[in-house]
């Protein structure tokens, strides 16, 4: 009679279902068990898998590298005309990294490939006050737009770059 409800179970395709044949089961509910046997063990593994992917989550950014934040905008004057070639500077405050660039002929700025985090910000032109911006939060895949207005330099002195320098 063992043997017999072995057959049924491998022909129904259940594992473990000579732990149910060894403790008795009755032959009308050994179906069903099996198929419960079936159903846990798939839920099981889903939940696993849910569980693994979901503790790899926070870690696949840093998995891929990704420096995907952007900074863009435009430098122009009181009067609203562009500035080009103005110096453009950003420095992760956290990190202390910098990236510099300089404006088109439109007066436009882009740097991207930046990491998340907070930046200063400083635009400088010669003639012109530099300007400085300190909180500017980046987010992974966003671009920020910072348009800055920058006004005359009033003192000779000094040498067209109004207060120049390092970010502090």
């Amino acid at each position: 009679m063992l043997v017999e409800r072995k057959r049924e179970q491998r022909a129904m395709g259940c594992r473990g279902g000579a732990a149910l044949a060894a403790r008795g089961l009755p032959r009308h509910m050994m179906g069903r068990a099996c198929r419960l046997l079936a159903a846990a063990r798939g839920v099981m593994l889903s939940l696993a898998l849910i569980a693994l992917f979901a503790a790899a989550v926070p870690y696949a950014r840093d998995l891929r590298g990704v420096d995907d934040a952007a900074i863009a905008g435009r430098v122009r004057t009181e009067g609203g005309d562009t500035i080009a070639a103005a110096a453009v500077e950003i420095r992760n405050v956290m990190s202390g990294t910098q990236a510099r660039t300089t404006t088109d002929a439109g007066g436009n700025y882009e740097m991207a490939g930046l990491r998340q985090g907070r930046y200063a910000m400083r635009v400088e032109a010669a003639g012109y006050n530099s300007v400085w911006i300190p909180n500017i939060f980046l987010y992974s895949g966003e671009k920020v737009r910072r348009d800055v207005i920058l006004s005359r330099a009033r003192d000779r002195d000094a040498g067209g770059r109004g207060g120049g320098g390092a970010l502090p």
